[in-house]
């Protein structure tokens, strides 16, 4: 099949804005690990491709410069998204050239602020319906930077909260813009649906992690509870073989004669001996404690909030059918694929049993709770039409 010069100039456009802006990314990889370029040198790297891309897919560049009444062409939205794309490293090195640090929560904020506003002037006046979507998640990020530093080391639980109230903001604005009839209402709506989904699915990630790590520390555990009783066992058995030789009236072995084990010399936990390591005195009466330890005094115990529970898997589950239900109903594709990616870690939580693995607890083989509910809402909602046919 043979392209048009129209469809030809448009792939070789596509095709070079990328490789341009893919080739500005390298070198400035580089040359920063290197560290043989000055920081203004890093800042050109990357802020000239970047102005250049935006400035064509603009339409400045052009002869005949597209009105805001045109739909962007398929090169312009490859263009721009690529410019958008490296404007947080461009603006990340001007701070560094500038001498700002580059770590402070707020310097970064601002940065994914002016992000947002290079796209959404993107999106007005190119038409650009991608670049709304990368404004709304560059105001997502905004949002989470700057109430992080309000709160001052906000906890997982926090984050969750704080990514529902981001994904309300992001739809309801999403909502005014389809009254509206403007430009990139779905795209926008599927920032906020990314916001929603990622406030459950974080809970998914935090419990996997805390569930492997629990596993780890049974098995730390459990080891360290099987070699301390061979310990003890072994010297109650010396023990008891000393006494057996005294009473036999054999002779016992030099004490020089016994193997060392470490060169240290041993460190008796009596407190008679040792009356500045004070012991409790439950400690004296039950010397077990010592091996029997808690989980939590393992070193790989984790103590974290933001795990899931009932609450966060049905806040899934509800919140990814609702943006598959609107995203098939408004013909928004994001939405469908951001509803299927939450049902998908939905069927993990819950498939896997995550808040049972995060507990410390061995997952069951029982079909009751999630399982049989959803085989038996499902049928229901399958056998809801022929219901109403014979009520009709």
């Amino acid at each position: 099949m043979r392209l048009s010069r129209d469809r030809t100039t448009d792939l070789l456009r596509s095709v070079g804005g990328l490789l341009f802006a893919a080739g500005a990314l390298v070198l400035l990889t580089r040359e920063s690990g290197h560290h043989q370029w000055g920081a203004f040198a890093q800042l050109l790297v990357v802020l000239i491709p970047a102005a250049f891309l935006y400035a064509l897919a603009l339409g400045v560049l052009e002869d005949t410069p597209s009105t805001p009444s045109e739909k962007a062409q398929p090169w312009q939205s490859v263009l721009m998204v690529a410019s958008i794309l490296l404007a947080p490293v461009a603006l990340i090195d001007l701070l560094h050239w500038l001498g700002a640090s580059t770590n402070h929560v707020l310097y970064v904020a601002a940065v994914f602020a002016l992000t947002a506003v290079l796209a959404g002037y993107a999106a007005r006046r190119a038409r650009v319906s991608y670049a709304v979507l990368l404004a709304g998640l560059s105001l997502l990020l905004t949002w989470l930077l700057v109430w992080g530093k309000i709160i001052h080391h906000p906890s997982a639980d926090t984050y969750r909260w704080l990514l529902v109230a981001g994904a309300a903001l992001l739809l309801i604005a999403a909502a005014r813009l389809a009254r509206a009839n403007a430009i990139g209402a779905s795209e926008l709506a599927t920032a906020g649906g990314i916001a929603a989904v990622a406030a459950g699915v974080l809970g998914v990630i935090i419990g996997s992690f805390v569930g492997a790590f629990s596993g780890l520390s049974k098995v730390l555990s459990t080891g360290s509870e099987t070699s301390s009783s061979i310990g003890g066992s072994s010297s109650v058995l010396s023990s008891s073989r000393i006494s057996s030789g005294l009473s036999s009236g054999r002779r016992i072995p030099r004490i020089s004669s016994i193997p060392r084990i470490s060169p240290r010399p041993h460190i008796s936990l009596h407190p008679s001996l040792h009356p500045r390591i004070p012991l409790h005195p439950r400690i004296l009466r039950n010397p077990g404690i010592l091996r029997n330890r808690h989980l939590s005094s393992n070193p790989f115990a984790i103590h974290t909030n933001g795990l899931q529970h009932f609450g966060w898997d049905l806040y899934l589950l509800v919140v990814s059918l609702a943006l598959v239900w609107i995203g098939s109903r408004a013909r928004a594709r994001g939405l469908g694929y951001v509803g299927g990616v939450g049902l998908l870690a939905f069927v993990f939580s819950v498939g896997d049993q995550v808040t049972r693995l995060e507990s410390g607890h061995s997952p069951t083989t029982s079909i009751l709770g999630w399982p049989l509910a959803l085989l038996i809402i499902g049928l229901a909602g399958l056998a809801a039409r022929i219901l109403y046919r014979r009520e009709s």
